[in-house]
């Protein structure tokens, strides 16, 4: 059964799972995304260079396409929207 990542009330686990009848992406797809997206940022942040924006913004990309296919989205979407438009302003920037 999967497991809705927004679940953030103090209802039991098992409470919440039962409730659940409609899926969602499960926990550890998130747990990946979401680290991957950490790596990407923390390479760029490290490194400030155009190969590592693409990444970053790659990686911002493939998770946010991942929410809409599932078609639910994490409390922290905003994190994958912020490292999108980080990467933009990096590689307009590098640019000029």
């Amino acid at each position: 059964m999967k497991e809705h990542y927004e679940h953030t009330s103090d209802e039991s686990d098992a409470a919440y799972l039962s409730s659940c009848n409609d899926g969602g992406m499960d926990q550890a797809t998130y747990r990946r995304l979401k680290t991957r997206l950490t790596r990407a940022e923390n390479a760029h942040r490290k490194a400030q260079a155009a190969e590592t924006a693409i990444a970053l913004r790659a990686e911002a990309r493939h998770g946010m396409a991942a929410f809409d296919f599932d078609g639910s989205w994490p409390d922290d979407w905003s994190r994958w929207e912020r490292a999108n438009n980080d990467a933009e302003f990096f590689l307009r920037r590098a640019s000029w």
